[in-house]
């Protein structure tokens, strides 16, 4: 069926994108991990190694540092929830300590937020690649087959009460080929073509 075809061609090109925004996700993350905790780990080395005159725990404090940003990603924790906007006086006195160096003034709250979130974010964009391929779309022939079945009856208007399986309804959403809108006079959500979803099914180019 020509329509299938022109589904499987958008859900090919359409994952092709996903695999390349989760590569860029993966390299992003891989080297801001990288960074940050190659950078974390030279400055415990070098603390304990000079303070305390041991060498061991600067690879447990920056792989307990790093599980913990791991699960705070995986968490989706926001080290900035409830975070107050500094107040003017809390401001004057950390411009004035960014200028004078016998003077030291810190918000510990914004301090402890911005490094969290300076820590999360290369875990954070290793979990949003994994994410991303796990969400791909579903390529296979017999959903894109319904998946064409249901885009010919969305032409003329088909009751989302019909629908028996979500998964062509769900692949035909993801790809902007279909909407729902309320039908008069009964006011029942109705799956409806989109635009592109009526090039598709005329034989009309889309991206």
């Amino acid at each position: 069926m020509e329509v299938e075809r022109r589904i499987g061609q958008l859900v090919v090109s359409r994952n092709r994108e996903l695999w390349f925004e989760a590569l860029v996700d993966l390299c992003m993350g891989a080297l801001f991990c990288l960074i940050t905790f190659g950078v974390l780990y030279l400055l415990m080395w070098y603390y304990v190694s000079f303070v305390w005159g041991y060498q061991w725990p600067a690879p447990v404090i920056t792989g307990t540092i790093f599980l913990a940003s791991c699960w705070s990603a995986w968490r989706s924790v926001d080290p900035l929830e409830g975070l107050r906007n500094l107040s003017d006086t809390e401001m004057m006195l950390t411009q004035l300590a960014m200028v004078s160096p016998s003077f030291s003034y810190f918000s510990p709250r914004h301090t402890v937020s911005g490094s969290a979130v300076f820590l999360i974010g290369g875990p954070a964009n290793l979990f949003s690649a994994f994410g991303i391929v796990l969400h791909r779309l579903p390529s296979s022939s017999s959903i894109i087959s319904e998946a064409a079945t249901m885009l010919s009856q969305a032409d003329q208007g088909s009751p989302v009460q019909t629908i028996t399986d979500p998964r062509p309804a769900v692949l035909l959403y993801r790809l902007v080929l279909i909407k729902t809108e309320l039908s008069p006079p009964s006011h029942q959500p109705t799956i409806v073509l989109t635009q592109k979803g009526r090039d598709v099914l005329m034989g009309m180019t889309t991206n």
